[in-house]
């Protein structure tokens, strides 16, 4: 059984613990930073932000939901100047051991929001899918930064 790994109340399906995901990962790269924020808000449901930093430049900050909607697991997400009125809504397609896969097959770009969860603080998220018929990825390797050192 993976770490995700959780019964729903029906006993029927095996949903993800979202809860694993509470708290505040970084990634610290060269040249730049991306942080996610998660809290939890409700049995099987979370916000989050995501900001991304170039230097000393916020050059990207996302407002992230986890939630169930109409049964089904989805991810939410706006980012200003693109989505500013509605969430792009990507679907969990797939959830692979500790691995969640989003996908939403008709957005430009990405196609796919994979999230992996390596340990209890150790997480490897990435977004992929093709732009031009070309496939693209962008992985990140984000630590829990409120772990108990």
């Amino acid at each position: 059984m993976g770490l995700w790994s959780c019964t729903s109340r029906s006993g029927h399906e095996s949903l993800p613990d979202l809860n694993l995901l509470s708290g505040n990962w970084e990634d610290l790269s060269e040249g730049g930073a991306k942080v996610e924020l998660w809290t939890s808000v409700g049995d099987q449901h979370l916000k989050g932000k995501g900001v991304v930093l170039t230097g000393m430049d916020t050059t990207c900050i996302e407002t992230l939901e986890i939630k169930i909607v109409d049964d089904t697991l989805r991810y939410l997400v706006r980012i200003p100047g693109q989505s500013d009125e509605y969430a792009v809504v990507f679907t969990l397609g797939s959830q692979q051991g500790n691995t969640l896969i989003f996908e939403n097959k008709k957005y430009p770009f990405p196609q796919y929001i994979v999230y992996e969860l390596k340990s209890q603080v150790e997480l490897r998220t990435a977004i992929e899918g093709r732009i031009n018929g070309e496939f693209r990825k962008e992985e990140f390797w984000l630590m829990r930064k409120d772990a108990q050192e």
